[in-house]
């Protein structure tokens, strides 16, 4: 049954109950081990026992959280939890109070206010929101300048999980969008989405919020949660270029075309000194991997929302290949402006319907073509 060589089999608490019990009586008939007028039996045997023997093999041993090869590593055990006694030749100092199990708090219920409009207040944060990048479009404004806009998709995006102090230490919203099938996801994915009474995502995100941001479970953010005219900070992964030179990745000149010039037109030039310091210094630019990187657009301005189509555009550029997620939020460095945009997000009005609700563009502040008026 054994080899004579250490041998460990990891008992769950529903399996491997014919090995512990073949183990029990090897371990008590050949031993005597078990010195107690009530002895435990192996139907008790629980997760966290480790079944050892080897030339002089003894006795039972706790399993805990160590450095061995399997993430364990073995404890006497003086007292089975049955009641019954394991004997060792050697004397063992073991503390039992360091063993005690530690009994997880239980999660705090949250109550959740009604998803209604509420004022803005000081320190006030609401939440941002995942979107797919369609592409790139142009569109002229009023003034008959074009335009270069990035179309942005929010794709099913519901509240899944909310954060609280009590619970997690903070104030946040966990999001998801897309969809997925059941086999696409782990069992702790379709679990957490299970628990939750929501469809399979695609994508999550959490987004940090203040305490009246908070928003109950299964809440759609669409496209109107952010109004035209706003700047946003659009958060994603840049295109990937390989690896390149440094012309290309820092913009050096290069070496001469040609007088004298031989095989050095796109080098770097000197990386480093003399013997004094001897070396090269860290960060110095040098040809490496370009792109592929997570980037921040930081306030991009909001030209049009399409609330029935669930489309936001972007006037410029967002990070990031056409079908890739990215993180929208309202921006720190020019924050929105109360009146324009709801707060914690846009509530359907009553009767209202979003197939019916047109397109909203802003108006560009700056007029263009103001150097050639005439004065």
């Amino acid at each position: 049954m054994f080899s004579s060589r250490c041998t460990r089999d990891i008992l769950s608490r529903d399996g491997a109950r014919n090995i512990a019990s073949r183990a029990f009586d090897v371990f008590s008939s050949r031993s005597g081990l078990l010195t107690s007028s009530a002895p435990a039996t192996p139907s008790t045997l629980t997760r966290g026992i480790a079944v050892t023997q080897s030339s002089n093999a003894t006795a039972y041993d706790w399993l805990v959280p160590g450095s061995t090869s399997r993430g364990y590593k073995t404890r006497p055990l003086t007292e089975f939890p049955t009641g019954g006694r394991i004997r060792r030749t050697k004397t063992l100092d073991w503390d039992p109070d360091h063993w005690k199990t530690v009994e997880k708090p239980l999660r705090v219920p949250v109550e959740m206010p009604p998803l209604e409009t509420r004022p803005w207040e000081e320190g006030s944060k609401r939440s941002g929101l995942i979107a797919v990048k369609v592409g790139m479009t142009c569109a002229w404004d009023e003034y008959g300048a074009r335009l270069p806009l990035t179309v942005l998709w929010v794709d099913d995006c519901e509240v899944v999980q909310v954060k609280t102090v009590e619970n997690e230490g903070y104030y946040g919203l966990q999001l998801g969008v897309g969809s997925k099938k059941r086999k696409q996801l782990t069992a702790q994915e379709a679990g957490h989405f299970a628990k939750h009474n929501i469809e399979n995502k695609r994508e999550l995100k959490e987004f940090r919020v203040s305490a009246d941001g908070l928003l109950p479970v299964g809440t759609e953010l669409r496209a109107n949660h952010f109004a035209p005219g706003q700047h946003v900070d659009i958060q994603g992964t840049s295109l990937g270029k390989g690896m390149q030179g440094v012309m290309k990745k820092y913009g050096f000149k290069g070496g001469p075309a040609s007088h004298g010039s031989s095989k050095f037109h796109r080098g770097g030039g000197s990386t480093g000194m003399c013997q004094d310091p001897g070396r090269v210094f860290k960060g110095t630019k040098m040809p490496g991997q370009m792109g592929n990187k997570n980037r921040t657009v930081m306030c991009a301005w909001v030209y049009k929302v399409d609330p029935a189509r669930n489309l936001i555009y972007i006037r410029g550029q967002v990070p990031g290949h056409s079908g890739n997620f990215v993180y929208v939020k309202d921006a720190i460095k020019r924050p929105p402006s109360p009146e324009l945009v709801p707060f914690p997000t846009f509530v359907l009005p009553e009767g209202a319907d979003w197939a019916t609700m047109e397109e909203v563009a802003a108006k560009d502040p700056k007029d263009p073509y103001h150097q050639f008026a005439v004065k």
